[in-house]
């Protein structure tokens, strides 16, 4: 198995929605499974950062990196920046 853990801040979440759909069916069409999806995220200790995401994928780690190095997320990605970090 392979782990992506993703954290960060939607900057605009109206805008971004559309974004978001993509994002999802990317993540399901390469394989992952989402484990954990947590919109505000209760931080104790260092930078807050309100959205958590933990997703596996049973190819693997190689898989993960892949998924993440391939042009259509880096696609999404850019489209994502102006909304997210």
């Amino acid at each position: 198995m392979g782990y992506a853990v993703i954290t960060g801040t939607t900057k605009n979440r109206e805008a971004s929605k559309e974004d978001l759909k993509n994002i999802n069916q990317f993540t399901k069409e390469c394989g992952f499974t989402m484990l954990v999806r947590n919109l505000n995220t209760d931080i104790r200790e260092g930078v807050e950062k309100p959205l958590t995401v933990i997703a596996r994928h049973p190819k693997g780690k190689n898989a993960v990196i892949k998924c993440y190095e391939s042009d259509e997320y880096q696609r999404i990605k850019a489209i994502q920046a102006p909304y997210t970090d």
